[in-house]
């Protein structure tokens, strides 16, 4: 009678193993999905991020453009400038980028600010659907 209570239980046991492994299975597998979704959503980031850093780049050369273009009249070295420091006499303004070939990223645009120093400083910041990378150029 001992022998056949052992045998009973011993196929119980197999069961529960199998139970178990099975879960310990669905489990790894679960989070090896949602490590490699995770992975996938930062590789799609990554280009929205440049598209937004050269969207930056492109409103700091327009800043730079534009503030150089006509700049403030200083007086000859060696004579104190009246009024110093001197106004780079330059607006903030927001632009929007123009597509090229690909509109599947949303409308990209960059926001520039300006601030008159000493040191003077252009701000300017690149938008594209959830990612904005800022550069700043002091002088």
């Amino acid at each position: 009678m001992n022998k056949y209570m052992y045998t009973k239980h011993r196929g119980q046991m197999m069961l529960v193993t199998t139970l178990i492994l099975g879960g310990v299975i669905i489990g790894a597998t679960t989070i090896a999905g949602l490590i490699t979704l995770y992975r996938l959503r930062q590789m799609g980031a990554a280009k929205e991020s440049a598209i937004s850093f050269f969207a930056a780049d492109a409103g700091l050369e327009r800043a730079l453009y534009f503030c150089f273009k006509n700049p403030p009249t200083l007086p000859p070295p060696g004579v104190p400038p009246p009024g110093y420091p001197f106004s780079l006499g330059c607006a903030d303004f927001t632009s929007s980028v123009d597509p090229i070939s690909d509109t599947s990223h949303g409308q990209t645009t960059y926001t520039v600010q300006y601030s008159d120093g000493p040191p003077h400083a252009i701000r300017s910041v690149g938008h594209n659907a959830r990612s904005s990378r800022a550069l700043r150029f002091v002088f």
